[in-house]
């Protein structure tokens, strides 16, 4: 990443994962806003309400860089045909209001959205790239929707990456780990779970703030990759996806 400190705005700040970035970039200088949909409680956060898809330019307007992360989570409730509905919602309203003031040059230069690796579906073996089709499952169809969403920051020239990534796993999740036999057999009898650790997905998406414009290698691989495979059957690996 940019030595240059930046101030970069965090949407799902709060969550797992950008909690953990908020502390990362604060680490190496750069400051954190965080957009919050509670009155804000000082100068680290600013509102936002991506229900009713109120987000003031204003707030944006002296930001480098967005990272927006907010979704309802996948996996907090039961699928119930209201709880999916919000699934897709959440994601797409809220990227497409975030886009849009992007687009209308309030500020960011760049623009970094949290993705899913469902958007291949249950594929087999079949190794995906950034170039394969999505797939035809409910959550193939919310991830395809969600990155489109972003449309209008590309349309005005700002560089958008999307972040493809499973389930994101830290060693406080013991018990997902002791559960693996049961996770696995419901996977054989479901459908593919794609997981990841934290401190990788942080390293990708610290290079997608660094690199936008160009590929970001994952891990090893000299283009991303991702094998829709159960967990236990080889190591996790994750894919991020650059757009100009």
């Amino acid at each position: 990443m940019s030595t240059r400190r930046q101030r970069i705005a965090i949407t799902g700040a709060s969550g797992l994962i950008g909690g953990a970035l908020s502390s990362s970039l604060r680490a190496d200088g750069h400051e954190v806003v965080q957009l919050v949909r509670h009155e804000p409680k000082g100068d680290h956060e600013r509102p936002w309400d991506p229900a009713t898809r109120e987000l003031d330019p204003g707030v944006l307007s002296d930001v480098d860089t967005v990272v927006h992360l907010a979704g309802a989570g996948v996996g907090d409730r039961r699928w119930t045909p209201t709880y999916k509905m919000l699934i897709r919602t959440s994601r797409v309203h809220g990227t497409d209001l975030v886009a849009r003031v992007v687009a209308a040059g309030a500020g960011p230069t760049r623009l970094v959205t949290a993705s899913a690796v469902g958007f291949y579906g249950d594929r087999g073996d079949e190794v995906l790239t950034e170039a394969s089709a999505p797939g035809r499952s409910y959550l193939a169809g919310v991830v395809r929707d969600w990155e489109a969403a972003a449309a209008p920051a590309r349309a005005a020239g700002v560089p958008v990456a999307h972040a493809r990534t499973g389930i994101v796993l830290t060693p406080a999740h013991r018990a997902f780990f002791r559960a693996l036999p049961k996770v696995e057999l419901h996977c054989h009898l479901l459908g593919p779970l794609h997981h990841l650790h934290l401190h990788p997905l942080l390293l990708n998406l610290l290079l997608s703030l660094g690199h936008l414009g160009r590929r970001v290698k994952s891990g090893s691989r000299s283009e991303s990759e991702v094998k829709s495979k159960c967990p236990g059957t080889r190591a996790p690996e994750w894919d991020i996806k650059i757009g100009a």
